[in-house]
């Protein structure tokens, strides 16, 4: 869709028409020479638009930490009830198994203590009431329980 006559040119080309001439991108900024610098230039409509959304990210901030520290006097209270609960099923648990290993031990030991005197006492007894003499309680053989 030239048109020569009239001096345009079709727009599916990667040419800029600058003040009559024709200059490919090439020619724009040549490879080896440092370019100008250039500008960016951002609508003011996109900056609206991006200040209101970061403004938006920092009120949804600002909130959400004023909700989290609002709520911190809940959590004390919540952290110190469950450390007395702690504490109090702990010592529960803690009486509990204790006193039940503390039990076996006083059984066990209690046991060893006493069973061969009564043993020993059991038997000669025993031996006496049957209307004999009794052995001396160095003689009489305890057996393991």
């Amino acid at each position: 869709m030239d048109d020569e006559e009239n001096g345009t040119q079709s727009d599916d080309t990667d040419e800029t028409r600058v003040m009559g001439e024709v200059e490919t991108p090439e020619e724009v900024d040549p490879p080896g020479e440092s370019p100008e610098r250039k500008t960016l230039e951002i609508p003011l409509k996109t900056l609206g638009l991006l200040a209101g959304v970061i403004l938006v990210a920092v009120a949804v901030g600002i909130g959400a930490y004023f909700y989290g520290k609002g709520t911190g006097e809940d959590l004390d209270a919540a952290r110190e009830k469950g450390a007395k609960a702690g504490k109090t099923k702990g010592t529960a648990k803690g009486t509990a198994e204790g006193l039940a290993v503390g039990l076996k031990r006083g059984r066990e030991r209690g046991f060893n203590r006493t069973y061969a005197p009564a043993y020993k006492k059991g038997y000669a007894q025993a031996f006496t009431d049957s209307g004999l003499e009794a052995p001396a309680a160095a003689d009489i053989a305890v057996p393991k329980p």
